[in-house]
């Protein structure tokens, strides 16, 4: 279960993105405070595994890199930024933060780039079992040996002998359903899930290539990675 801090300068109850989060299985708001004075009462609070953090707290962004760093080191931390400022998004990322996503993010890409940043910075070891939340079908099984290889919609349509765009629709169920938002985290995922199934269960990463380490002549297709969701 990944845990999250949320940090806002207001309560939103229906605000989209936070209700997302909110409601997705997978993650667990262990504390919500609407000012970064409050960050002192949270001494005995459970340590998140990743912040949700407004920019809008009427500091700079360095203050308020300096003050979740100070309280949460360790712990990376997700900006929300209202105006979707590219500069200042920058000097976040270069200040620290995991990630800066705008408030007009849609809510599934949304959680979904939430918990990659959260998975990418736990240890092996405490690394949540990957399930899925709806059923595969059989077709879907059968790409996911490809994904697993990082092979691009293109080169799966060749082998299975399929359209392309019947492969890439089969992409984006598998990317929902197992709640991924990058090819980097589907291929891991579908390598895993090929390994349980397989009866193993001890899946660590290593089947997963590199894409110039496949040994194959096929080149990548920048369209298969539509759904890839970027810092």
């Amino acid at each position: 279960m990944v845990t999250v801090g949320l940090i806002t300068p207001r309560a939103l109850p229906r605000f989209p993105l936070l209700v997302a989060l909110r409601q997705e299985p997978r993650l667990r708001v262990v504390f919500e405070v609407h000012d970064l004075r409050h960050l002192t009462v949270l001494s005995k609070r459970e340590r998140p595994s990743v912040l949700v953090v407004d920019m809008d707290l009427g500091v700079g962004v360095r203050t308020l890199m300096q003050a979740l760093k100070a309280r949460f080191p360790g712990v990376p931390v997700v900006l929300v930024d209202r105006a979707a400022d590219p500069a200042r998004a920058q000097r976040a990322r270069n200040l620290g933060a995991a990630a800066v996503l705008s408030r007009r993010s849609r809510p599934e890409r949304f959680v979904a780039r939430v918990l990659d940043v959260a998975y990418r910075h736990m240890d092996e070891e405490r690394l949540p079992h990957w399930q899925l939340y709806e059923r595969l079908t059989p077709r879907e099984w059968d790409i996911l040996p490809y994904l697993a290889r990082r092979y691009s919609a293109r080169e799966i349509a060749a082998e299975l002998t399929l359209s392309y765009a019947t492969v890439r629709t089969h992409i984006r169920n598998i990317y929902a359903k197992c709640g991924v938002g990058s090819r980097q985290q589907a291929a891991r995922v579908a390598a895993y899930l090929l390994a349980e199934r397989a009866g193993r269960g001890n899946y660590t990463g290593e089947e997963v290539e590199e894409d110039g380490a496949r040994g194959r002549a096929g080149r990548s297709d920048p369209q298969s990675q539509r759904v890839q969701i970027h810092p």
